[in-house]
């Protein structure tokens, strides 16, 4: 089973992400699609977004997969 790390670090990188995410984007749109995307660091190293359900996921996933990898 993976260790999974919440950190102060990962918190941090993806709240300046949605700041830069949140000034490209519509208030609606953002409150839609971003309002319950969290975040949580991996032993890799890496980030993963924990999202609400597949539908966001998906969404996400084909329509803003650009932007969020800009902005992390």
């Amino acid at each position: 089973m993976e260790k999974v790390l919440e950190t102060a670090a990962t918190q941090e990188l993806w709240s300046r992400a949605l700041d830069r995410i949140k000034g490209k984007l519509p208030d609606s749109s953002f409150e839609m699609w971003f309002s319950e995307v969290h975040a949580r660091g991996s032993d890799d190293g890496g980030i993963e977004l924990i999202l609400p359900s597949d539908y966001i996921r998906s969404w996400l996933a084909s329509h803003y997969a650009e932007l969020i990898a800009d902005a992390v």
